[in-house]
């Protein structure tokens, strides 16, 4: 396992360009260890590129906010390169991480047909999501209309 942080792709392993293309459960469900030897063992053979957080997910019930933060922390530490971690934010971050905000669904931010609301709302998905280590949000899109 290589020390430190890598500059250049150039300079990884074939394993590990294949890795950074591989996003697993953070849970530890589908194969990989929860923690400790067996976990940094796990991510020596299959150096991942990143994980995905969510509810549906983690079956264990261990969502909340603190896990989530240590489970990140427990993963990044066992990594030579910066993890990226995603998450469905399109309901907020509450939706998937007990205790922080739930928001109502898109289809109702666009009814309320107000720019400064959906602001809001996508600083408060991105705020809570940051407190989860989270810096990859998987939401729906709309392309702006283009003017006449």
């Amino acid at each position: 396992m290589r020390i430190g942080k890598i500059c250049d792709w150039r300079e990884l392993t074939l394993r590990e360009q294949v890795g950074q293309m591989l996003i697993l459960n953070s849970a530890g469900s589908g194969g990989m260890p929860v923690g400790g030897d067996e976990l940094k063992a796990f991510l020596v053979q299959y150096p991942i590129g990143g994980i995905f957080v969510g509810g549906e997910v983690i079956v264990d019930g261990h969502n909340e906010l603190g896990w989530v933060q240590d489970r990140v922390e427990q993963i990044q530490t066992n990594l030579s390169i910066p993890l990226l971690v995603s998450a469905d934010l399109e309901n907020g971050a509450g939706d998937v991480i007990p205790g922080l905000t739930p928001l109502p669904y898109p289809m109702a931010l666009g009814a309320a047909e107000d720019t400064q609301l959906a602001y809001d709302y996508g600083k408060a998905c991105a705020v809570e999501g940051a407190l989860a280590c989270v810096n990859w949000a998987l939401a729906p899109m709309q392309r702006q209309k283009k003017s006449p």
